[in-house]
């Protein structure tokens, strides 16, 4: 899936840079409630990577557009992840070559913002990464 190798690369290698304590995972279940579960495309943990499937909320939930998953990304997970307090929800569209960022704010309302070339922010509670966004999407 276009997209997916190079972001989690990019938010791994900016984890690294600065030693945070956070590991990026693709394709894992989190079980919000026990009939809710989902499958982002990819995760940013604090701490340890769970051994098989989340139980809590992650730092960052990335979500890259497919025909196939446009609507459920766009429309049914965004609750979920909103509802748990994920700090930032990443939503890629490799068609439109574009990265929308939803930050949840200290009071609990969300922003949204179409990055352009970087993306900053803080992961668990001692770290803030940034990276490339132009790196993403293949030419």
């Amino acid at each position: 899936m276009i997209g997916v190798a190079r972001l989690s690369l990019a938010i791994g290698n900016a984890i690294d840079a600065l030693a945070c304590q956070a590991e990026v995972i693709v394709d894992l279940d989190w079980i919000i409630l026990e009939d809710t579960i989902v499958r982002p495309d990819i995760v940013v943990v604090c701490g340890p990577p769970p051994e098989r499937y989340l139980e809590k909320s992650p730092s960052i939930v990335v979500e890259v557009l497919s025909e196939s998953t446009r609507q459920n990304d766009l429309n049914y997970k965004r609750q979920p992840y909103r509802r748990e307090g994920v700090a930032a929800f990443l939503i890629v569209d490799p068609e439109a070559r574009s990265i929308q960022v939803d930050r949840r704010q200290p009071d609990g309302n969300d922003t949204t913002e179409i990055s352009a070339s970087e993306i900053a922010m803080r992961l668990c509670e001692d770290c803030e990464i940034q990276f490339d966004t132009r790196r993403i999407f293949p030419r």
